[in-house]
């Protein structure tokens, strides 16, 4: 069950750019200050996507630019967790493209190579290599290794932890319970339909 920091990174992701005065009586003012903060660094980073997290850490400790209150290293990495969500893995996907684009560069070179210089070829082909890691092995499989977790059904509520109210006697009242709705169970009466004209 999620906790009241992980309800209150909901609610700011999905009303991140909708103005304070439509969701005022939704958010706490501390919510409020955090989710300025969050759409504050969330901008600033999609201005430079490929910005180090740490320039994102001293914005957030600094006070985005004195626009909010400074915040302690360890809150803004807690909102530099929500930032990435909200904004993806930029950096991994400037990767991929960086990748693709070597491998289709290498091959328009090939194309250009092919029937004049070998060596040229197998060059770019190396490139192509090194760029989709297929000089490497695939990772292992962690699925494989994973066990799963083998419950024991056990009829003592104990096990569910604290706050779980045990019921005395519960098969007594599970009992009564049947006897009395079996008892007083709904009845089905007959109807009639009307016409709507």
């Amino acid at each position: 069950m999620p906790n009241a920091k992980d309800r209150a990174a909901d609610k700011i992701r999905k009303n991140l750019f909708k103005p304070t005065s439509e969701v005022r009586d939704q958010f706490s003012e501390m919510e409020l200050e955090r989710k300025k903060r969050i759409m504050l660094a969330v901008t600033f980073k999609l201005d430079d996507p490929i910005m180090p997290d740490k320039e994102v850490i001293n914005f957030l400790v600094t006070g985005c630019g004195d626009a909010t209150l400074p915040v302690s290293q360890s809150t803004a990495y807690r909102d530099l967790r929500l930032i990435n969500s909200i904004t993806g893995n930029i950096q991994l996907a400037s990767k991929d493209w960086d990748r693709y684009m070597v491998v289709e560069t290498a091959k328009q070179q090939i194309g250009k190579f092919k029937d004049k210089d070998g060596k040229a070829v197998a060059a770019l082909l190396k490139v192509i290599v090194q760029a989709r890691r297929l000089d490497q092995d695939d990772p292992v499989d962690m699925f494989d290794k994973m066990v799963p977790f083998d419950p024991e059904i056990t009829p003592d509520a104990k096990v569910l932890g604290e706050g779980v109210e045990v019921i005395p006697d519960v098969e007594n009242r599970r009992k009564e319970l049947r006897d009395y709705f079996g008892k007083h169970s709904t009845t089905v009466t007959e109807f009639e339909e009307l016409d709507d004209e």
